[in-house]
């Protein structure tokens, strides 16, 4: 297994967030527009981001699921 670098790690996390696989993480966050998926990146790794804001934007991006 090849190690991760800075990026993949942060594909994994924001995947993870997200309830999804990297793969689909990739493939669903490519079809927003930028404004929607730095919202959805942005909230998913900021720490100080609410639990309501996190959960709005994992609905955001399931909407392209």
């Amino acid at each position: 297994m090849k190690p991760l670098g800075i990026f993949d790690m942060f594909d994994q996390i924001i995947a993870d967030e997200l309830g999804v696989d990297v793969p689909t993480y990739i493939d669903v966050i490519d079809k927003f527009n930028d404004e929607d998926m730095e919202y959805i990146i942005n909230t998913t790794m900021d720490t100080n981001a609410t639990q309501d804001d996190k959960l709005k934007a994992k609905q955001l991006f399931q909407t392209k699921l």
